[in-house]
């Protein structure tokens, strides 16, 4: 997202293709975790998982919707401050997501 180097996008680029597929565009479907094959480790939902992809899903403009949907479930989502990890991936996201973010 800010550094415009090629091969980045193109890495980012193929894992949104991934997600958005395996998902059938609903990020309700995200799971926690994936092996290097593409199968699920867990069941459930959990931001540090499905967060991270909002930021993967900008670097496409045909993933709008996407992108929305993903944001969606950001904000219905409520911070877990019990879970350090998870809050602050989600928090991150969010504010790369919203324009917030210092581009060094």
């Amino acid at each position: 997202m800010t550094s415009g180097d090629a091969t980045s996008l193109a890495a980012a680029r193929k894992l949104n293709s991934w997600i958005k597929s395996k998902t059938g565009g609903d990020p309700n479907k995200i799971a926690i975790g994936y092996k290097l094959n593409g199968t699920q480790i867990s069941a459930g939902s959990e931001a540090a998982f499905f967060a991270p992809f909002a930021v993967a899903a900008m670097t496409d403009p045909g993933s709008q919707a996407w992108l929305d949907a993903l944001w969606n479930k950001m904000l219905t989502t409520p911070v877990d401050t019990s879970s350090y990890f998870s809050a602050s991936i989600q928090l991150q996201v969010m504010i790369t997501a919203s324009g917030n973010h210092w581009v060094p």
